[in-house]
């Protein structure tokens, strides 16, 4: 039944890697306000905080990030690099801020 709203897996893999990508993403913004007084690596050390604090929650989430980034398939790396681009772009201006 899948199959007929999916065109395969890999389509299936990459809608649930763009997902992660924008959950993780809005749990970052939303929760990065909470401390904005810590500068340097106090708040390197606290963006990492945030991201581990999703993945606690969520660790079926955790498995779709690590399988993307750690372990992508060859065949999708160019897509999920662009499905990547925005996370990159705000841990980027956020790591510009702490430094």
């Amino acid at each position: 039944m899948m199959y007929h709203y999916y065109s395969g897996k890999d389509e299936l893999f990459l809608l649930c890697v763009k997902e992660v990508f924008r959950n993780l993403s809005e749990h970052i913004k939303h929760n990065h306000f909470i401390q904005t007084d810590q500068e340097g690596t106090e708040f390197v050390r606290y963006l990492f905080q945030i991201r581990e604090s999703f993945f606690l929650t969520h660790p079926q989430q955790r498995n779709i990030f690590e399988n993307a980034l750690l372990r992508t398939p060859k065949h999708l790396a160019e897509k999920i690099a662009v499905l990547r681009q925005p996370l990159r772009e705000l841990n980027l201006e956020l790591f510009h801020q702490a430094v």
